[in-house]
């Protein structure tokens, strides 16, 4: 079986994050991988920075996703929230930075080039931008069906103890919020 040297940051990435993963620890990750990537980048030809980059990511990636890292742990702790819920709230942002990272992974070690981070920081940000506009279509929708099934319960203007007043075109303001009755979208 031959195993394509381009190939090597790609499978250092995916063992690191799969080994943090399972231990809950970042730091793990490179005291063990660094020994190891090292030499396989020489011996591969593939620039250190490369393979230090993929121990690096690995390890973080992984750790992030863990539910048993001490981070996750704390950060689910400080907000208050269920464990699993805080988990399963971060795996949809951890991941499509991890498949980016993947795929900048295999970009740099078939190309040699450093520049992949470039690339990579270029599609995050894409993706980050589509995404976010995706989000607020969604969140306006919501919040829009959510006010008018309020103001349908609620006949005499009155939502929550806060006096609703709609206008002719069919918006209406609850405190703070305003609310239209016009579609969302382009």
């Amino acid at each position: 079986m031959n195993f394509s040297a381009g190939l090597v940051p790609a499978a250092i990435f995916i063992f690191g994050a799969f080994v943090s993963f399972s231990t809950g620890s970042s730091w793990g990750i490179f005291a063990i991988m660094m020994p190891l990537a090292i030499p396989m980048a020489h011996a591969f030809g593939i620039p250190y920075a490369i393979a230090v980059g993929a121990v690096l990511s690995g390890g973080l990636f992984g750790d992030h996703c863990s539910p048993i890292s001490d981070t996750t742990i704390l950060s689910s702790t400080g907000a208050e929230c269920n464990l699993i819920d805080h988990v399963k709230a971060q795996l949809p942002y951890a991941c499509v930075n991890g498949v980016i990272a993947f795929a900048a992974f295999i970009f740099a070690g078939f190309t040699r080039s450093p520049l992949a981070a470039a690339l990579a920081v270029v599609i995050f940000l894409a993706v980050m931008l589509v995404w976010e506009k995706t989000c607020e279509q969604q969140r306006e929708k919501l919040l829009f069906t959510r006010c008018r099934a309020l103001a349908a319960r609620h006949p005499a203007n009155s939502v929550m103890g806060r006096a609703s007043s709609p206008s002719p075109s069919g918006d209406f303001s609850m405190g703070w919020m305003r609310y239209s009755s016009r579609p969302v979208g382009p």
